[in-house]
């Protein structure tokens, strides 16, 4: 199966960038008068450029590269998302299975092939900027704890970043408002005080209560392995 992706996300995004281009919708601008800024008063320290629409890999092209060697690119990763976000099947769907995409219906098998075809644009994109590894950034990468074969996803997905050598960064760590992500709770519902701590605070002295089984969580192992 193909990545069956296609649409405004993956196809159209380009038109839409012309329309904008010279405007103050014009990312690349702002990318450039901020690194400007930046550089008269510091001319060592590492900067971060994220791609358009939440960073999506799909504004890459888009995305001007910049002539300045300590500037790294960023993109995000939770795809396919109609399997990495818990609310659009509460569980009927799993990692390392079928998944019916709502754009245009192709069905796509989820396993670490797809997910290594998934960055070959990013590749490419690469390799025709001359940009080595060490210049991108996956700003965040994730998937909803929830999900059936959440640590298979993550644990191929980190083995990809890895073996590209890209920094990376997973979403998240003890997140203090929403637990979708938290992957040291596990698969099971936070405790009912979760919630009034959260809102209120307070939720911080009661974390080695919240996260006593965190060590035999495969999601979290999945990550850790590799830290």
């Amino acid at each position: 199966m193909e990545l069956g992706l296609t649409g405004f996300w993956s196809g159209k995004h380009s038109q839409w960038h012309e329309k904008v281009r010279g405007t103050a919708g014009d990312l690349n601008a702002l990318h450039r008068q901020l690194v400007e800024g930046i550089r008269s008063v510091d001319s060592a320290v590492p900067l971060i450029v994220e791609s358009g629409l939440y960073g999506t890999p799909w504004a890459l092209p888009e995305t001007e590269v910049l002539g300045d060697k300590r500037v790294l690119y960023s993109i995000h990763m939770y795809e396919p998302y109609e399997y990495t976000a818990w609310r659009k099947h509460q569980g009927k769907l799993r990692y390392r299975g079928v998944v019916k995409l709502e754009e245009n219906g192709a069905q796509i098998q989820t396993d670490a092939a797809w997910l290594n075809r998934f960055f070959d644009p990013v590749r490419a994109w690469m390799k025709s900027n001359r940009l080595g590894p060490e210049r991108l950034l996956i700003g965040e990468f994730g998937c909803s704890r929830r999900c059936p074969g959440a640590a298979g996803c993550l644990r191929d997905l980190v083995e990809i970043l890895e073996r590209e050598r890209w920094h990376w960064l997973f979403y998240s760590f003890r997140e203090d408002n929403w637990e979708g992500m938290d992957y040291e709770l596990g698969t099971s519902p936070p405790p009912e005080w979760y919630w009034s701590l959260s809102e209120k605070g307070g939720l911080e002295k009661r974390c080695a209560e919240l996260y006593a089984n965190s060590k035999a969580n495969q999601m979290l192992q999945a990550i850790r392995s590799r830290l």
